[in-house]
């Protein structure tokens, strides 16, 4: 049996899917009043249980939304085994409406600071060296920050990781971005954030001629295709 059918707990993440939404109506509520006061703790509990319920390695992201006042977003952290899971949970959302608005994927934004490992990352100290990556429309990125090289090579990995995501979403991240290391000083000719953004907009806007491409997916069981 897949373990996307069942959780190592034994309860299958479609029952935490439709559980979740039958929690939903009446959370949201006190998850806006929590918002408003700058009170998150018991409710960030109350929120990661009913995720983890989908599936444990799944996270989740309050943000403000793209259209709405509020975003809830489920991500999968870039497993692409477990990404069918966010998909549904978004197939069975509510419509989005002035108050809320739901992704399966952690969208872009600009955060002038992050948290990571206890230490407070400034978006303005990232530098970025760009590198021509596996097709015309990638490039891969060595990324500087002075806080990282507080860190050991894995840890500095996942920083970096969670920071392109935050930078340009978890779905262009994995469209946009080749590989990507640590770079122990700043690399030679490196850009800042918004100069990584711009880059990817310059990419975004190259033709498609010529460009070969591999199709993949994954179904319901995990497997790929």
């Amino acid at each position: 049996m897949s373990f996307l059918r069942r959780s190592r707990q034994g309860a299958a993440p479609e029952e935490g899917i439709a559980a979740f939404w039958v929690w939903w109506p009446r959370a949201h509520i006190r998850i806006e009043t929590a918002i408003e006061a700058r009170e998150f703790g018991a409710v960030l509990r109350e929120i990661r249980d009913r995720v983890k319920a989908i599936h444990k390695d799944m996270e989740c992201e309050l943000t403000s939304g793209l259209k709405s006042r509020h975003a809830f977003c489920v991500s999968a952290k870039g497993n692409r085994a477990i990404r069918p899971l966010a998909e549904r949970w978004l197939e069975a959302a509510p419509p989005p409406d002035e108050t809320w608005e739901y992704h399966s994927a952690r969208q872009p934004g600009h955060r002038a600071h992050s948290e990571f490992q206890g230490m407070l990352m400034a978006e303005r100290d990232y530098r970025i060296g760009l590198h021509p990556g596996d097709g015309i429309r990638r490039v891969d990125a060595a990324v500087f920050h002075p806080e990282l090289s507080r860190l050991p090579e894995s840890k500095r990995l996942i920083g970096i990781s969670l920071f392109l995501c935050d930078l340009l979403g978890e779905d262009d991240a994995e469209r946009w971005i080749g590989k990507f290391e640590s770079a122990p000083l700043p690399p030679e000719g490196a850009v800042d954030a918004n100069g990584l953004r711009a880059e990817i907009a310059r990419l975004r806007e190259l033709p498609d001629e010529g460009l070969h491409r591999i199709v993949y997916g994954i179904d319901d069981r995990g497997s790929h295709a």
